[in-house]
């Protein structure tokens, strides 16, 4: 695929960021009240809309977890989690796909010897060492994502991997918003608790796995 199209397919991505969030108000990715309001007056175009310009915004580099805190904070934990869980699969997605398919020669060429150990190491136990990148409290999500697509690392065992290691800090974030719209302190300790839980878990498993890359998940 030529330079001249990838440009022009980025730029459409791109586009397509600016006209979701227009149509979406685009402060709804910026408070949990204008979220809720938007979701309410918008029915299911609504929601749609609203994971389309979270998905966009996490696939260019914003963080999971506040997307997390602000759909728990409109929708409360289960919704919220939901939403946030479907717009990182999809963020996912799109990063990966846009390293595969528009940028791999440049990323590749970029990468070098570093991709190439990367993508050797994730292409063995492929889901068993996404999970544990996810897991691991250090690293990018953003970089993780366009690593394994730039390295064509197996989408279906990378997506399914990576959902389950999202999980966890979804549902924490999810209810810290939650916490935070309800005015209820003990959702806010019990997030800030199993947050805690959340990345000892990660950095047992860090330990446990030495040859871990530098390029697994973070918590901003």
């Amino acid at each position: 695929m030529s330079t001249a199209i990838r440009i022009a397919l980025f730029a459409a991505l791109l586009l397509a960021l600016a006209v979701a969030g227009s149509h979406t108000g685009f402060p709804v990715l910026g408070s949990g009240n204008s979220l809720q309001a938007t979701l309410q007056e918008g029915g299911i175009a609504g929601y749609a809309l609203a994971c389309a310009a979270s998905s966009l915004l996490m696939a260019l580099g914003a963080p999971r977890q506040m997307i997390a805190a602000i759909a728990g904070y409109a929708l409360g934990v289960v919704p919220g989690t939901l939403f946030a869980l479907l717009c990182s699969v999809t963020a996912l997605s799109l990063t990966y796909g846009a390293a595969l398919f528009l940028f791999q020669p440049t990323l590749q060429r970029r990468l070098g010897v570093r991709g190439k150990r990367l993508s050797r190491w994730l292409s063995i136990a492929t889901f068993r060492k996404t999970l544990v990148v996810r897991l691991a409290p250090v690293g990018n999500n953003f970089l993780t994502n366009l690593l394994a697509g730039a390295m064509g690392i197996h989408y279906g065992k990378f997506l399914t991997g990576s959902l389950l290691g999202y999980l966890p800090q979804t549902v924490i974030f999810a209810l810290v918003g939650s916490g935070i719209a309800l005015a209820q302190w003990q959702q806010l300790v019990l997030g800030g608790l199993l947050l805690a839980l959340a990345s000892a878990l990660g950095a047992y498993l860090l330990k446990t796995h030495p040859e871990l890359p530098a390029t697994g998940e973070a918590t901003p």
